[in-house]
């Protein structure tokens, strides 16, 4: 008896020869070695034993099924929010394959079905339309097809990124020099957005945090002490890495009212003009009003005070008050210095007095700068003496002279010289008379009384002989 084993294969029966995995194909019992599914068909033995017809047996059908196997790994993917995500799987097996795409919910995953945005939950492509950030997480896909094992994807990471959304925009402000500006913005997205602040100066530039800016990259700029360069158009770029980035609306600080350019302190001679100029911005009208040591002037309500004949009288602290209708500004204070030769305000008098009695001799002046002084005494001969602090004279060099212990040699007549870097001036001659009388004290006992006269008049005393009378 002789067999051979044949295969059904392309619309006839083909003998099968031992070749690789086959074998026993002249046998009664043929072999396929690791089956794979190019084996599947139908299969028959011819049988012949030489004498008779041949015989066949009935064809049987080999089926080789194979578990799921993936061919193609889906990717993780990040996307913006509102877009379409799309995970994609290639696989093959026998029979055929069933898919179910799954998201991580915790530690447990959760089989997904078409509902809503989603779509190809049983498929080998899921599709999440519109995808918010909520839909971010873990995904993966089971493949059957009751041929174990089952193949599971590997787990993929969708992230949804949501661009920076303006919640709410930052508004103008008003504000005057000195006080605190302050832009406030508030905005989402995923991941968390990063603030910059800009400022237009020809191009939009960003701010640091340098000097009275603080808040550069924070959600609230913060402008302190704001000053006239500060009054412009500010705006925020708000960003997350996710385009498109977001700016806010422009924003305009305005100084509603600022000295740009303050009045400056002046020096000039006695006689001589002096101008103060302020330059004010803000929105019009503006209204001045110049003051000295704080005390409003008359009729001064420019932007400009002109003292036409400047005097000592004059010297002090200027400011002016800048006012409209959204607010006040004071300026710094300038000061103004009038130089002039000294003037005597108060000549000084004559001075009469007793021996041992304390002279002093003042006089009054009015001068800029630094003053000096030097007394000077006349005898009656015209004979002039420079005075010296000495013994009992002090102040010979200031506005007061003052002799202790007055004597007769003290009489004669005094001057001052008084001078400062722009000139000098003399008193007018004072005299100083020192009484010659003394009180008189009793003499051998006799009874003598004491008497004052007053400088000027005449006097006559005396007493009973043998003594002589004085005056």
């Amino acid at each position: 008896m002789s067999y051979q084993w044949q295969q059904f294969s392309g619309g006839s029966w083909v003998s099968v020869a031992d070749a690789g995995r086959i074998s026993g194909s002249q046998t009664d019992t043929l072999t396929i070695t690791g089956t794979v599914t190019t084996d599947d068909a139908t299969y028959r033995c011819w049988l012949n034993n030489g004498y008779e017809m041949d015989t066949y047996t009935d064809p049987a059908t080999l089926t080789v099924d194979l578990a799921p196997v993936i061919d193609s790994q889906p990717s993780s993917d990040v996307i913006l929010q509102g877009n379409n995500a799309v995970f994609a799987v290639t696989a093959h097996g026998k029979p055929a394959l069933s898919y179910k795409w799954q998201t991580l919910s915790g530690i447990t995953w959760v089989d997904l079905s078409d509902v809503g945005r989603v779509s190809g939950a049983l498929t080998d492509t899921l599709t999440i339309t519109g995808a918010l950030v909520a839909d971010t997480g873990s995904y993966r896909c089971v493949i059957t097809n009751g041929v174990s094992p089952d193949a599971t994807t590997d787990t993929v990471t969708l992230t949804v990124n949501l661009a920076p959304v303006i919640d709410t925009q930052p508004i103008d402000t008003d504000k005057i020099q000195g006080e605190t500006a302050t832009f406030v913005v508030a905005a989402h997205g995923t991941p968390a957005v990063s603030y910059r602040w800009q400022v237009l100066s020809g191009t939009w530039t960003n701010l640091s945090d340098v000097g009275r800016v603080s808040g550069s990259g924070t959600a609230t700029l913060t402008l302190t002490g704001v000053l006239a360069d500060d009054a412009g158009s500010y705006r925020c770029h708000v960003s997350n890495g996710s385009l498109p980035d977001a700016y806010t609306n422009t924003v305009l600080l305005i100084m509603e009212i600022a000295i740009d350019e303050q009045p400056v302190s002046i020096i000039v001679n006695s006689q001589e003009s002096a101008t103060f100029t302020v330059v004010a911005i803000g929105i019009p009208p503006l209204r001045y009003q110049w003051r000295m040591n704080g005390a409003n002037i008359a009729g001064a309500n420019s932007s400009t005070f002109t003292i036409d004949i400047a005097r000592l009288a004059n010297v002090g602290s200027y400011t002016v008050v800048v006012n409209n209708d959204h607010g006040t500004v004071i300026s710094d204070a300038a000061e103004l210095t009038v130089l002039a030769v000294p003037i005597v305000i108060k000549q000084p008098p004559d001075v009469g007095t007793r021996v041992h009695d304390i002279i002093t001799i003042s006089v009054v002046v009015s001068a800029s700068g630094t003053v000096t002084y030097q007394w000077y005494k006349y005898d009656s001969y015209g004979v002039r003496t420079t005075i010296v602090n000495y013994g009992r004279i002090s102040g010979a060099t200031s506005s007061i002279l003052t002799i202790t212990d007055a004597s007769v040699d003290d009489e004669g007549y005094y001057i001052c010289a008084i001078s400062n870097n722009l000139g000098s001036v003399t008193t007018q001659l004072m005299t100083v008379i020192v009484s010659k009388l003394n009180p008189v004290t009793d003499i051998n006992s006799s009874r003598i009384t004491e008497v004052d006269i007053e400088q000027g008049k005449n006097f006559w005393g005396g007493v009973i002989a043998p003594y002589n009378y004085f005056s």
